[in-house]
């Protein structure tokens, strides 16, 4: 008696774990796929140009994979492997600026280092309009270096004068301004 196997035909379905570069300028990054579905054995073809299941020893990009299953069947799926440094930028005129770092990726701790500022935190706040580098360094000595640029932010602020002059020789007359802000000083 023979026997027949009878397969329900559903789809290629490929998943995917994607391991970031670990830092900026390295070949750290792998994508490990698991294919269901179709009709084993399975034929790999990477935009890489490897015919493995699995790749790892890449940079950041964009990778996508052809897998094709016993009857010629195929599905696509492409993967992203990144570094991930961002820089956030919060800014307003007179030292009351701030900039942060985003780290992902790396092996934490991560250690900060900002110019011009004494600061060895993710973040710098009470700073005035200028461009602030940093550097970030992981735990395995992997570091990326960036700039944030703090601006000074116009608010569209105006001041009113009003002045009174001095009414003798010797007297001195008075100034008073007032900002949109309804804050006031007078001299």
């Amino acid at each position: 008696m023979e026997s027949i196997i009878i397969y329900d035909g559903d789809p290629i379905n490929i998943a995917g774990v994607v391991t970031d570069v670990n830092c900026h300028g390295f070949f750290t990054g792998s994508i490990d796929i698991t294919v269901t579905d179709g009709v084993p054995a399975y034929s790999y073809s990477w935009s890489s140009g490897e015919a493995t299941e699995d790749i790892s020893g890449k940079p950041a990009g964009n990778y996508t994979v052809i897998v094709t299953d016993s009857r010629g069947c195929t599905a696509t799926e492409t993967f992203t492997i990144t570094v991930t440094t961002t820089v956030v930028d919060d800014t307003c005129a007179q030292g009351l600026g701030s900039a942060s770092v985003s780290v992902a990726g790396g092996t934490p701790p991560y250690f900060y280092y900002w110019s011009i500022v004494a600061s060895t935190s993710s973040a710098i706040t009470g700073v005035f309009p200028n461009n602030y580098q940093y550097t970030v360094t992981d735990n395995k000595g992997c570091q990326r270096f960036g700039n944030a640029n703090v601006g000074n932010v116009t608010t569209g602020m105006q001041l009113n004068v009003t002045t009174t002059d001095a009414i003798c020789a010797g007297n001195s007359g008075t100034a008073r301004w007032c900002s949109s802000f309804h804050l006031c000083m007078e001299q």
